[in-house]
Order: structure tokens, then sequence, then C-alpha cells
């Protein structure tokens, strides 16, 4: 196992060996370095500005809570109206085939008795020409 002298030794043989080729690298790191410090400050400021949104959200969502639960409840009591409607319907089905079947008669019917009609006014017309 290394000791602490041993890994100093190695660091120091490191930098010696690495010195010249260490200095760009790290003169490079230093300028990306400033150049994030505006990007970091527009992030922090940007997080700043979202804290009053996200306490606005969750007000906006505790706001909503009661109204979700009334809409569950309505929901509820909407399922047994709804088989209840389904049920009318087709209680209803049958009614509007016998309402259509009525509605076919009577016209036969009026027809029927616009037609004895017709030949009755005929008629008394033939007799009363028939007198004259």
């Amino acid at each position: 196992m290394l000791t602490k002298n041993d890994l100093q030794a190695i660091g120091k043989l490191l930098d010696e060996k690495f010195k010249g080729e260490l200095d760009p690298i790290k003169s490079d790191i230093r300028q990306i370095q400033s150049e994030l410090k505006p990007i970091k400050s527009d992030i922090e400021q940007i997080r700043n500005e979202l804290d009053p949104i996200k306490s606005d959200i969750r007000q906006i969502q505790s706001e909503l809570k009661p109204i979700k639960s009334d809409i569950r409840q309505i929901q509820s009591e909407l399922k047994p109206i709804k088989s209840d409607i389904k049920e009318m319907k087709g209680e209803l089905r049958p009614m509007k085939s016998d309402i259509r079947q009525i509605k076919r008669n009577l016209n036969t019917i009026i027809d029927h008795f616009d037609n004895h009609y017709l030949d009755h006014e005929k008629r008394i017309e033939r007799l009363e020409t028939a007198f004259i």
C-alpha cells in the first residue's frame, strides 16, 4: 500500500512532467469558468423568478383540490343517472316503433275516409245534377 509520502512524491513527479502541458489547460479552465459566471447568475435569476410562480402553482393546486373532489362526487352521482337513461332508451325503442306504426295506421285511415268522403261528394253532386 502507498503511503502519504509516496503519493506526494508521485504528485511532484507528475507536476514536473506535465507542468508545461497543464498550464494552457488551466488557463482554458479559468477562461471557461469566467465565461460561465454570467450564465450562473442568469440561472440564479431565473430560479429567483420561478419561486413566486411555484408558490402560485401550489396555491392554485390547493384551490383546485376541492373542485376536483366536487367533480368526482358529481361523476359518481351521474353514474346511476346515466344507467337510468340507458335503461329508458331501451324501454323507449319499442314505443317509438309503436308510435310510427300508429302514425302509419292513422294516415291510412285518414286516406280511406278522404277517399270515401270524395266518393260521397261525387255521388251527391251527381244526384243534385240529376234532379235539377
